[in-house]
């Protein structure tokens, strides 16, 4: 069944446009020097963002280097930090998204809970607050604790390789894992709050 256009009442009405309201006329580009510190300060946490959202390393940077190359073309107006973080992970999922696309796959997570996650992670200060909240928290696990996150976490080894350094089953691995992130999240949550 072909699908009809609404006939025109059924369309709300956008409100009135004051003079001097309405998009953002298009801005001159940044200059250089402006994108490279952009790209300094913001690179690693798009790294990191697009990671969270399933995206590998190569295909990050390919995308990271793609939203720096449209906001040297002008395609971006810059207000405050937190508006130019928005943008860039904006840029960055909507690339991501059409890359999956291409690819016919599907996000391998619920990309609207992983941003929600972010933007509370990301906060008004850039995630400075929720980073001085984690290094706080680990120093209040136990060291066997810390040592397994290190591990999987700073250097991505197999639960195998952390029971080994450890000296725990890979079952008992999982379960200190889990029950490290419980804890680390509780006593971020409550530093946070």
């Amino acid at each position: 069944m072909a699908s009809e256009a609404l006939p025109a009442a059924h369309v709300p009405d956008s409100p009135p446009i004051e003079e001097g309201e309405g998009p953002a006329k298009p801005a001159a580009p940044p200059s250089p020097d402006r994108v490279a510190h952009l790209v300094q300060r913001h690179q690693r946490a798009l790294f990191a963002y697009l990671g969270s959202l399933g995206c590998g390393d190569a295909q990050a940077e390919d995308l990271v280097q793609d939203a720096f190359v449209v906001l040297l073309k002008g395609a971006f107006v810059e207000r405050d930090e937190a508006s130019t973080r928005a943008w860039l992970r904006t840029a960055v999922r909507s690339r991501y998204l059409d890359h999956l696309r291409r690819a016919n796959r599907a996000p391998s997570q619920d990309l609207d809970e992983v941003d929600a996650a972010w933007r509370q992670f990301d906060g008004d200060d850039g995630g400075a607050s929720y980073r001085k909240a984690l290094r706080t928290c680990l120093t209040s696990l136990e060291e066997r604790e810390r040592r397994a996150l290190e591990l999987r976490y700073g250097e991505a080894r197999e639960r195998s390789a952390i029971a080994e350094a450890v000296g725990l089953s890979v079952g008992g691995v999982k379960a200190l894992l889990s029950r490290a992130r419980a804890r680390l999240k509780t006593c971020i949550e409550r530093r946070l709050a």
